[in-house]
């Protein structure tokens, strides 16, 4: 069996951003729980064991929600990563709100003394209202920019994660003009997708908006024969994503929720009520 990431949910669905098309609120629950003291220990390590002898080279910290909202957690968990296995790369997902203002910044050089490697900024686009707009409910500008430099800051690399949503970046300049902005921030990563709209939802009103606002088949299209055509592929990873570079710009066009195909998992999923999956949609992928 080959795995090329181990995901960790931090946290319960609590969130600080009010995304229309949220993929957490499409998928299953299954199992976040609060507090750093309610989880199983002994199945983390035993997960961590098996994340190293399977090979596996990132942990991703995520969230059914936002994980920066339970930044105790973030530490308990960068501990027992660091304890348990030799992992090189150690990621956090997060939508980037509560970076912006420097009310984190001890926090932040914590946990790259722990360990964290990378911050992946989920957006939608980089202008700060129309971000706003689609991630906060249009009840606050995002300022991107600010959560950049403050990572640089406390010594982490960066990558921007874009969802592409219909009439925002769907298109190939609107997608060059996001290339150039992560150039002139040195934010070394930019992975596009799709707008995700799982085989099956748990939010119906989710399921109809993200449905309605996925990029055209056409705009899609257009950007991956731009991509083929201007861009160098670099590397093909295990579940199919393809990485880039762009005019000097890392770029991979990547999906959130990629199958198993044969032996290789593009990740194992461990929830906070101790239990090990491999796939985010459906709980009968259980290994623990």
């Amino acid at each position: 069996m080959k795995i090329s990431t181990m995901s960790i949910v931090v946290g319960t669905r609590a969130c600080n951003a009010s995304c229309p098309f949220c993929v957490s609120k499409m998928t299953p629950r299954m199992g976040e729980l609060p507090a750093t003291t309610d989880i199983p220990v002994r199945n983390l390590r035993k997960s961590l064991l098996f994340a190293e002898r399977s090979g596996v080279s990132t942990i991703l910290l995520t969230g059914k929600g936002e994980p920066t909202l339970c930044p105790d957690q973030v530490d308990f968990y960068l501990r027992e990563i660091a304890r348990n296995g030799r992992f090189p790369f150690v990621e956090m997902q997060t939508n980037g709100f509560l970076l912006e203002d420097g009310g984190m910044d001890g926090r932040l050089r914590a946990w790259h003394d722990l360990g964290l490697t990378t911050v992946s900024i989920s957006m939608v686009s980089t202008d700060p209202a129309e971000n706003g707009r689609y991630m906060a409910a249009g009840k606050r500008r995002t300022e991107t920019a600010e959560a950049v430099r403050r990572l640089h800051a406390a010594g982490l690399a960066v990558r921007l994660n874009c969802t592409m949503v219909r009439g925002v970046v769907d298109t190939v300049p609107r997608l060059a003009a996001l290339r150039d902005w992560c150039r002139g921030r040195r934010a070394g990563q930019l992975t596009i997708r799709e707008l995700t709209v799982p085989p099956r939802s748990e939010d119906a009103r989710v399921f109809a908006w993200a449905r309605a606002h996925r990029p055209s088949p056409a705009g899609i299209r257009a950007i991956r024969r731009t991509l083929a055509r201007e861009a160098r592929a670099l590397l093909t990873l295990p579940h199919g994503a393809v990485v880039y570079d762009w005019a000097g710009q890392n770029v991979c066009f990547n999906n959130c929720l990629t199958p198993p195909q044969d032996d290789r998992i593009r990740q194992i999923i461990f929830f906070p009520d101790g239990h090990l999956r491999y796939d985010w949609v459906y709980e009968g992928a259980i290994l623990l």
